[in-house]
């Protein structure tokens, strides 16, 4: 019983970390506390592997998602939007104010984000 009460606790863990796939599902991004980590996704949806990419963000990082293909990361975090270029993780134009509590949006052409409360 105690550890089946562990594994709840680990899948409620795994259930508050933000999680981003590109479209064709081959990349995934978890931001884990300032952190993102990026892993190699193959067929079945297995993890193949983590990639030596990494981005650290100033703050917890609460949303995330890609834009325009895998060719940059969006992170909002403590009420900021950060674009990220990737490979690299360079930033990518200057920072927005978001509201607390926001959701990330992106436009299909993947030019725009919109945060909504």
């Amino acid at each position: 019983l105690e550890q089946q009460e562990r594994m709840r606790a680990a899948d409620l863990r795994l259930a508050e970390i933000p999680l981003a796939f590109t479209q064709r599902g081959d990349l995934l991004a978890a931001a884990i506390n300032q952190r993102i980590v990026f892993f190699a996704v193959g067929p079945r949806g297995t993890l193949v592997r983590a990639l030596p990419a990494r981005l650290t963000h100033p703050g917890p990082i609460e949303r995330l998602a890609f834009m325009g293909g895998e060719r940059r990361l969006v992170t909002l975090s403590g009420g900021v939007v950060r674009q990220w270029e990737l490979p690299g993780g360079r930033p990518h134009g200057s920072p927005q104010r978001a509201a607390e509590g926001s959701y990330i949006l992106l436009a299909q052409d993947g030019r725009s984000v919109l945060s909504l409360t």
